[in-house]
């Protein structure tokens, strides 16, 4: 497997939100890579590697607090992971995604140029484009957004952002658009984390039920420690621009299912649930690779049944064992 993080090995990396899903996968790879990893947020990540990491307390909405802390540090890259994901449920939480994913960015964006930071990468979503617009081809970099929903909005917002503040300050800033990222510690409340809660959490020993929405669309779903890798990469070539990390290979959520069943030691039903559905979402979205592959060499190396497998053990179920070992 590529490793990633080749020239980082005698550099300071600061990384916003360590504490998240991503964060924690990315961890391991700066560590091994042998940079200075210094994590900023309120709280330290739950895993911070002992051997050259720290942790540095700041908000990301507070500018006099960030722009010192960054000075402090005085990071070479910037990683900029931190941001809300979770579906807003009422007004509040709907202006605070926008402050965080927009503003804190700006942000962000300001405290490392002031404190001479040589590069920051911003982590972008696959959200920020929306729906695939029609024909084989998987959305490009250079492709319209056209977002659906908040959060999509905010990242479309916050991405733009990102690679405008760069153009004008001349700071090199990295726009990494990962696709539907999944793994062992995913959110329970997204797909197929849902799926896996369900399935482990289901009473009795015969087949489980799960209950889904629609199992048509189609993702392209990558592993955590691919993007965490990708990142990695992206960090040490410095290379300004948006990047899409994705496979390049749409998987519809009924296939998905089908991987998991062949995965787990137990079997499981599936029903539809019409409060589930998400009529508002694409029906079909994956992405082109070739910029990163281009760039850096990056290609998505772990397989969704692996994947899964890990996802189902880490969730306290059994998966087969070929599938446990497998690559």
């Amino acid at each position: 497997m590529q490793t990633g993080g080749q020239g980082l090995d005698d550099k300071t990396v600061m990384v916003t939100g360590a504490s998240g899903f991503l964060g924690a996968a990315l961890l391991p790879v700066l560590a091994a890579a042998g940079c200075e990893v210094v994590c900023l947020g309120r709280r330290p990540p739950a895993d911070l590697p002992a051997s050259r990491a720290r942790h540095v307390r700041a908000d990301l909405l507070d500018a006099a607090s960030l722009t010192a802390a960054l000075r402090e540090a005085r990071p070479d890259i910037v990683i900029h992971l931190a941001g809300v994901s979770l579906p807003p449920g009422d007004a509040a939480a709907r202006r605070a995604m926008l402050e965080l994913n927009v503003l804190g960015t700006e942000t962000m964006l300001a405290a490392s140029a002031a404190s001479g930071a040589g590069s920051v990468v911003v982590a972008g979503s696959a959200a920020q484009y929306g729906p695939l617009a029609g024909g084989a081809q998987g959305l490009r970099e250079e492709d319209a957004c056209r977002p659906v929903g908040l959060y999509g909005i905010s990242k479309a917002a916050s991405g733009a952002l990102a690679l405008e503040f760069g153009r004008a300050t001349g700071l090199t800033v990295t726009l990494a658009v990962p696709f539907n990222v999944i793994g062992p510690g995913q959110g329970e409340h997204l797909v197929p984390a849902t799926f896996i809660k369900q399935l482990v959490a289901a009473p009795g020993t015969g087949p489980a039920r799960i209950e889904l929405g629609d199992v048509s669309a189609e993702r392209d779903w990558i592993d955590v420690r691919d993007v965490a890798r990708a990142i990695a990469l992206l960090a040490a070539r410095r290379q300004p621009g948006a990047f899409n990390i994705c496979t390049g290979r749409p998987v519809a959520v009924a296939r998905l299912l089908e991987t998991l069943r062949h995965v787990s030691a137990r079997p499981f039903q599936w029903i539809l649930d019409p409060a589930r559905l998400r009529p508002d979402q694409p029906s079909i979205q994956f992405g082109d690779p070739s910029r990163i592959a281009q760039v850096t060499g990056w290609r998505a190396e772990i397989k969704l049944a692996k994947t899964l497998a890990d996802m189902l053990c880490a969730a306290g179920g059994l998966a087969t064992g070929t599938e446990r070992q497998g690559g």
